[in-house]
């Protein structure tokens, strides 16, 4: 729903931020939500090339996220999410490279950059703003578990 109503602003997204909080709480579930993601996001709109990206672009945030979890830091988080934003483009346009050749690929992530800034900065801004809440709660459903087994898995 959330990814709907933010469809309405370029290049801004929740997917990098959930990524980021779901790699945090349990990587291994993280794999298949990615997964999930991905192919509902080719049901919804097609497998284009652009698809393609999305069977490596989120599993590489989620690598990140992961070999960083210690840093535990709101601003050093929104930076990684802003990085990714960054180069999001051009992640994308792998695919491309190969399908269609260097000149459209380079075509591809010129024609992409303004998009490429305003992904970097939406990404620093939502997991900047909320990670330290998101955490919270994760921290606080992880000791309801802890003190109740079962619990989150029935209520």
């Amino acid at each position: 729903m959330v990814q709907v109503v933010l469809s309405g602003l370029p290049n801004v997204e929740l997917v990098s931020f959930l990524v980021i909080v779901f790699t945090m709480y349990n990587p291994g579930q993280t794999r298949a939500a990615i997964a999930a993601f991905v192919v509902l996001q080719g049901a919804i709109y097609g497998f284009g090339i652009w698809w393609v990206s999305y069977l490596y672009i989120w599993y590489l945030l989620h690598v990140a996220a992961l070999l960083t979890r210690r840093h535990g830091s709101a601003l050093f988080y929104g930076l990684l999410a802003g990085a990714f934003g960054l180069v999001f483009g051009s992640l994308t346009a792998i695919p491309t490279l190969f399908m269609l050749g260097p000149a459209v690929a380079l075509a591809y992530i010129i024609s992409g950059l303004y998009f490429d800034v305003i992904h970097c900065v939406g990404n620093f801004v939502l997991v900047f703003v909320l990670y330290r809440p998101a955490m919270h709660a994760v921290n606080a459903l992880q000791k309801r578990e802890q003190n109740e087994p079962g619990a989150l898995r029935h209520s």
